[in-house]
């Protein structure tokens, strides 16, 4: 017994300091996301997540974070960590009056995530959906867009 407690107590310090890196995403950085896809470069424009907002195109939406989940969100077959933002209200029309989701569907939730793009590097992809219920990976119904960002511009 005195040989478990002197383990435990000897390893107790290394326990209590190994922990991971604090996650940082792109989308997290002052500076706002750059249009990389020709979807993004004619809806969107440079988008800027804030804590409690999202902005499209110079129109600020409410947004608050409502998970983040390790899945796939694309066709790549490779999961990543996402961030699920709720919106507050659609941001109606964007450049040339296009919207997030196209006609006749309300832009309700956003999903970033980063990956890694052959030729490009890095890159935010960003995911629309208009289902009253937050989406759970690719597979969740009402999906209405995507788009994606260059990462890590300076």
């Amino acid at each position: 017994m005195k040989t478990i407690l002197a383990v435990l107590f000897a390893t107790m310090p290394t326990l209590a300091f190994a922990q991971s890196a604090i996650e940082h995403y792109a989308w997290q950085d002052p500076r706002p996301l750059v249009p990389l896809s020709r979807t993004a470069q004619a809806i969107t424009g440079p988008v800027r997540v804030r804590p409690q907002s999202i902005t499209f195109n110079g129109k600020v939406v409410r947004s608050r974070l409502v998970g983040k989940w390790w899945r796939e969100w694309d066709d790549t077959g490779k999961k990543s960590t996402a961030s699920v933002y709720a919106l507050s209200s659609d941001p109606g029309a964007l450049r040339q009056g296009n919207t997030l989701c196209g006609a006749g569907a309300k832009a309700r939730f956003v999903v970033l995530w980063q990956s890694y793009q052959d030729g490009v590097g890095g890159a935010v992809n960003m995911s629309v959906w208009s289902s009253a219920t937050k989406p759970e990976d690719k597979d969740s119904p009402g999906l209405c867009g995507t788009y994606s960002y260059v990462w890590n511009v300076r």
